[in-house]
């Protein structure tokens, strides 16, 4: 009888995936402010095995997870299906992250579900202005401290502490006007000096002029070099003063 059956055969080699990917991030500065959004470049592969024969053959990146321990971000990135290798970066608002040092991790899996070894990146961010110190805040005339005024009005200093190493000495602003009816003091631009490391006094020279006694309210805005902004509003009971100096008694040394 006639076969018709055609035989036919041919050679090749089977590739099997048994690695998990690897991810790696990196970033192109150590350190960020508030101002700024945190930049994270990551860089994912996956193999299928270590033998050079294994160039570019994958199972493909299924999915890329980046996060913070804490759980206030994560994000899950999915890639052009069957690639071997991706790169690219992610943004993420600095608000996310805490003052100081911090970290944002990552891990791949590909499409056989095989999961990457965590991965991470290092990072400080400065989010915090300077710290404006109520406590500090005094209105003086010749070294002695004030809390109440004449209604012809006097020369004063208006001072407050500021600590940060960071501190923009041109960006601090106060609204003295509670403090002088008569001149515009809404903006009133700060004389600032370091007195020591991370400590700075802000001074104002105006004119004590409220007309009325009673609580007042002096609003005092600052911001460091990284742009980050503080504002604080104290409050300074003052009171009017109509008397002058009453002479209670008179002594002399003379016996007569």
């Amino acid at each position: 009888r006639d076969d018709n059956t055609i035989e036919d055969s041919k050679s090749g080699s089977l590739v099997i995936d048994n690695l998990a990917p690897q991810v790696k991030l990196s970033i192109s500065k150590s350190k960020f402010s508030s101002m700024q959004d945190v930049i994270v470049d990551y860089d994912v592969t996956d193999f299928a095995c270590n033998d050079a024969s294994c160039d570019d053959k994958c199972v493909g990146i299924k999915n890329i997870e980046i996060y913070t321990s804490d759980g206030r971000f994560k994000q899950t990135i999915g890639p052009t299906a069957g690639k071997c290798n991706f790169k690219s970066n992610i943004s993420i608002d600095s608000e996310v992250f805490d003052n100081g040092l911090n970290s944002v991790f990552a891990r791949a899996t590909d499409n056989f579900n095989q999961v990457s070894a965590e991965s991470s990146v290092t990072f400080n961010v400065d989010n915090a202005g300077p710290a404006i110190q109520e406590d500090s805040f005094e209105i003086s005339r010749n070294g002695i401290s004030l809390s109440t005024f004449s209604s012809l009005g006097v020369d004063v200093e208006v001072s407050v502490n500021m600590s940060g190493n960071d501190l923009n000495p041109n960006s601090v602003i106060a609204d003295l006007s509670e403090l002088n009816s008569r001149n515009n003091l809404k903006n009133a631009k700060a004389s600032c000096s370091a007195v020591e490391e991370g400590l700075s006094t802000c001074k104002w020279f105006i004119e004590l002029n409220p007309k009325t006694g009673g609580l007042k309210t002096i609003v005092i805005n600052a911001s460091d070099t990284a742009g980050n902004k503080e504002s604080i509003s104290i409050s300074k009971l003052l009171s009017i003063d109509e008397n002058g100096p009453v002479v209670e008694s008179l002594l002399t040394s003379k016996e007569g």
